[in-house]
């Protein structure tokens, strides 16, 4: 199972931006979403990137074609029970079973009958929104900047903190070693990058985000 990359939902998007450039890491790529209502500011490293993600056009995310994603209720984390969070796995087989019963979105920045496949997780909104989609055929990001004043390189492991681990999504990670969940009343993501060789820390006060290294 591979992470293609993670989001977070801000509303003190620069501040958050500028508190990861000031720990070090260098800023990618940035875009707007047309259609679904978000922006994001991008952090690549050599095996996903992380996004801080906010919204853009209300209306937009509040559309007909965006608000069934739930995308809404994620970026107003603060004020209700959904996760600040966005898991994007590499499509694989292996993750089909999880993905059985997903949500179908057809987003119009991707190319026209390519769809999201999304784990709404509307009985467990405090666990991320998941999704994964066939990226063959869209355009990705040239020359992103992979390496970073901090010298952090790779993602070696991914823990979310959620209201509660007993449910099948989280029991579907059981076997991963790289995805894990843990409960807590404080929903954070954390972060562990190259086996912790320097045995550091990092909370930002900015975003709900640890990162070990």
């Amino acid at each position: 199972m591979s992470v293609n990359h993670i989001f977070i939902f801000t509303d003190d998007y620069d501040k958050a931006a500028q508190e990861l450039i000031d720990f070090g890491f260098t800023e990618g790529s940035s875009r707007v979403h047309p259609g679904q209502g978000t922006q994001n500011r991008k952090f690549n490293f050599n095996n996903f990137f992380l996004e801080i993600l906010w919204v853009h056009d209300e209306r937009e995310i509040n559309s007909a074609l965006t608000k069934p994603t739930k995308l809404d209720e994620r970026a107003n984390w603060k004020n209700n029970d959904c996760s600040a969070f966005g898991l994007c796995l590499d499509y694989s087989s292996e993750e089909d079973s999880l993905f059985e019963n997903y949500f179908k979105y057809e987003p119009t920045y991707l190319p026209s009958g390519m769809e999201i496949q999304v784990l709404r997780n509307l009985e467990n909104p405090s666990l991320p929104w998941t999704f994964r989609w066939k990226s063959e055929g869209v355009q990705k990001a040239k020359n992103e900047i992979i390496v970073h004043e901090n010298k952090i390189e790779f993602l070696t492991k991914v823990c979310f903190r959620v209201e509660s681990v007993q449910n099948e999504y989280v029991r579907f990670f059981e076997k991963d070693e790289s995805i894990f969940f843990e409960q807590s009343k404080d929903k954070y993501l954390k972060l562990e990058f190259d086996h912790k060789k320097t045995k550091q820390v990092k909370r930002f006060d900015t975003i709900p985000l640890i990162i070990e290294y």
